[in-house]
């Protein structure tokens, strides 16, 4: 009789530790994907009109900043896959639309990716950055100078 009791709270214990560790797995598992966005619904979440506050575009979201760092690649403002002189004529141009109250309807994408030095504003400096990039990116003959390493020296150069 002893040996049964033993042996029934035995079994009781390991199914308790089982749905223990499914309940956990579980929670885990809905924790992820709940933290998960997919590349569709950051496209479609960039694609929405940035309204203009006192003279400056409302600043992105952090969530939407982080969304947007996994698609978008800063620099690229037209998101043709290049870093040209056309993203800084996009970046200058979002910049002086909104200093002159000119709303073109930029999207959050656009803004994310014109604002080059990560401080949550288009400014003229974003602008300005990108074409002497653009210009560093003519003279580097190995052709390996990405916009990260290259705002990495520029900064560390102020």
């Amino acid at each position: 009789m002893k040996k049964r009791i033993i042996a029934i709270v035995g079994i009781l214990v390991i199914l308790i530790i089982a749905c223990i560790a499914k309940f956990a797995f579980v929670n885990a598992a809905n924790e992820s994907s709940n933290e998960d966005i997919s590349i569709e619904k950051i496209v479609e979440q960039s694609r929405v009109s940035q309204p203009v506050v006192d003279g400056k575009y409302k600043p992105l979201e952090d969530s939407e900043i982080s969304n947007f760092s996994k698609v978008f690649q800063k620099g690229d403002v037209n998101n043709d896959g290049i870093i040209d002189t056309d993203d800084a004529k996009m970046a200058l141009e979002i910049y002086s639309d909104c200093i002159l109250a000119k709303q073109r309807n930029e999207t959050k994408g656009e803004i994310y990716r014109a604002d080059v030095d990560k401080d949550n504003v288009v400014t003229i400096d974003d602008g300005i950055t990108l074409l002497m990039f653009i210009n560093e990116v003519s003279l580097d003959e190995s052709k390996t100078l990405t916009l990260d390493a290259f705002l990495d020296s520029y900064l560390k150069a102020e």
